[in-house]
Order: C-alpha cells, then structure tokens, then sequence
C-alpha cells in the first residue's frame, strides 16, 4: 500500500518544501541574507537585524533544518564554545510550475572553511 503524502508530511520531508517556507519569510530572508559575508553569532545577528534575540534563535533552528546555513563551534582560550553561523548561499532563485517548485542557489564563496556541523 503507497502512502499519499499530505501536505503535512510533504512540510516534515520535503527539503525544497522547508527551504520554501524559510525563503518566504521576510525575518528568515533577513537573517539568512545578513550572515552572508562573515559567520556571526545569534546576538550578533539579532543586533545588527534588530530582531529580537529569541526569533533569531528560532529562525536560526530553521535555517539550519532547511540546510541553508552552517553551524560552527569555537573554543576560547577560557574553554567556553562559541556558535557561529553563516549563509551557504548568496542568491537564491525560485521557479514554480505545475505545482513543483525548482529552486536554484548560487554558492557562498566567501563562507570560512574550519569546524562544522551538520547536525
């Protein structure tokens, strides 16, 4: 027996779907879009956006789900871990027919290479 999939599982499975709805908002385009040129840590992004700190959490949890940005951790010399993130893409182009959207991405050449986590 094939299971249909409901709009509700396409939302839970599909990538293209999670990465529609980010890039639909204009909070997640904002972030996404201001963390291209260098790795920034949550405050940072919430001040320099002026969105407050705890949406900027939130959408930083879905950008990440959505496979737009990377995490990636530093250790300071005091042993605390800082988180940074930053943009894998520099534009994105969005293309809809018959229902099956096609979304294309143009690299971020400027993203640091270092420790990362996909997880």
């Amino acid at each position: 027996m094939v299971k249909k999939l409901t709009p509700a599982l396409v939302d839970k499975y599909d990538i293209a779907q999670k990465m529609l709805k980010q890039l639909a908002n204009l909070e997640s385009r904002t972030v996404l879009f201001s963390i291209i040129k260098k790795q920034e840590t949550v405050s940072e992004i919430s001040k320099k956006t002026e969105i407050p700190l705890s949406t900027v959490y939130v959408i930083i949890s879905k950008l990440f789900d959505s496979a737009l940005i990377v995490k990636k951790y530093n250790l300071n010399d005091d042993g605390r871990r800082t988180v940074w993130y930053q943009s894998k893409v520099k534009e994105v182009c969005i293309n809809i027919t018959k229902f099956e959207p096609e979304i294309s991405f143009k690299k971020n050449t400027l993203m640091k290479h270092g420790k990362t986590s996909q997880t």
